[in-house]
């Protein structure tokens, strides 16, 4: 941590903060692009029911369509990886990301990770890329199935030792040890070529549905709650902290479909982060 120039963290709410206006510089990069995207999962929870951030979420989540995903990839890459404080961060321009999703990062922090090996991130936002998955609902299902695993163990294979993380529950630990070993020998470039190659296999441009098939996180979460109407990226506009973004016109089939009653708060001791890492000023 010696090329830091903070020796102490950020506070979580300063940490959030710094999240948030890495979100609010890229929001101005896609609308000078034209790259569509949408709040989303958490973010979009935020947005709708506690009219601004979740208080206790550490990161800040957007959607886009694979196409204006690709898209805005290569406009951070022509600019060489740097628009202002932001760079595009992925596994062929990241050594050592261990994701199979991009992250934009705020150069201005870096992240010193608990259980993952550096990789000079800052402040980010993730991005879900959406394709489109064809016409068929249960097709676009059983890609989800095959996709949800190799994520999984995408997942793991960037861990630096085995540990809970953020595993609850001790029939899952019991299957997560030997996944570990499993991904750890195979390694995460081989999780991420396979993810990649699956998810350009199904559908074209103007079917019915599309899904994060790239990363169709949420183990509570049914496969078939994971696909959308092409729709989805129907947008509305919709102030935040004082800072306008787009959401799904159709947001309540979405956090309906996908969390349940997303406008309950959930109970007090489930109010937790779902990283672990310290933020500091860099």
């Amino acid at each position: 941590m010696s090329d830091l120039i903070s020796t102490e963290p950020l506070s979580f709410k300063e940490a959030q903060q710094a999240s948030f206006q890495t979100l609010v510089q890229l929001n101005e990069v896609c609308a000078k692009h034209d790259c569509t995207y949408s709040l989303a999962y958490g973010t979009l929870i935020g947005a709708i029911r506690e009219h601004g951030l979740i208080p206790w979420d550490d990161d800040i989540d957007i959607m886009m369509p694979r196409a204006d995903y690709d898209r805005l990839r290569e406009v951070f890459l022509k600019s060489g990886n740097r628009i202002g404080n932001l760079s595009w961060v992925d596994f062929y321009t990241t050594k050592g990301y261990p994701h199979a999703i991009a992250r934009i990062s705020d150069n201005r922090y870096r992240l010193v990770f608990d259980n993952e090996a550096d990789y000079e991130i800052g402040a980010f936002v993730d991005i879900y890329p959406f394709d489109n998955v064809g016409d068929d609902d249960g097709a676009a299902v059983a890609l989800l199935a095959k996709t949800k695993r190799l994520a999984q163990l995408c997942f793991l294979s960037g861990r630096k030792k085995f540990g809970k993380d953020n595993t609850r529950s001790a029939a899952k630990m019991a299957v997560k040890a030997p996944a570990y070993a499993v991904a750890k020998a195979l390694g995460t470039k081989y999780f991420i070529e396979r993810l990649n190659k699956l998810c350009g296999s199904l559908g074209e441009p103007g079917g019915r549905y599309v899904a994060c098939s790239l990363w169709p996180a949420g183990d509570s979460i049914p496969l078939e709650n994971k696909v959308f109407p092409a729709t989805l990226f129907d947008t509305i506009d919709c102030a935040i902290e004082g800072e306008t973004f787009p959401i799904p016109r159709d947001y309540d089939d979405f956090l309906s479909k996908t969390y349940g009653d997303y406008m309950r708060r959930p109970d007090p001791k489930d109010r937790t982060t779902n990283h672990m890492y310290s933020v500091y000023r860099s």
